[in-house]
């Protein structure tokens, strides 16, 4: 089945697809002129179809993904494990999703990994110190 869209939303509620974005965004919340009665009838038309918000999309268009990576290594020392679960709890609290990448200091991995990571739009990184201290390719991408 395919994936609903705000054209769907637009076509059900009777509005534009503009109007379905202004909703959709929280922006029809006394920001921009849009009635309850319609703001209502989007909010109706997106139940019914089940439409979520392309993540992508958005990520696209403000360049804010909420994402903070976190690279740890050691992660057999269950001091690794509670820093890991609190960094995530934390994340999550505050709107952010945390991509959490564990391993030893296997250097072609890390060089692919800073490589992959230079690449990527987040918002934070995280850094285990021994990684730090341990691979001079961290130490040199990183300033």
């Amino acid at each position: 089945m395919k994936r609903p869209t705000q054209v769907d939303v637009a076509k059900l509620a009777g509005v534009s697809r503009a109007t379905v974005s202004l909703v959709v965004n929280g922006l029809a919340d006394g920001k921009v002129s849009i009635s309850e009665e319609t703001r209502l009838r989007v909010l109706k038309a997106v139940e019914e179809l089940g439409y979520e918000p392309d993540v992508r999309a958005q990520t696209l268009r403000s360049g804010d993904t909420r994402t903070i990576r976190m690279i740890a290594i050691d992660m057999y020392n269950p001091h690794h494990w509670e820093f890991a679960e609190g960094v995530e709890q934390e994340s999550r609290e505050n709107g952010y999703n945390i991509l959490l990448f564990t391993r030893s200091l296997d250097r072609p991995y890390i060089q692919r990994m800073m490589k992959d990571l230079m690449g990527r739009r987040i918002e934070g990184l995280i850094l285990s110190g021994r990684l730090i201290e341990s691979s001079e390719d961290v130490r040199t991408i990183l300033p």
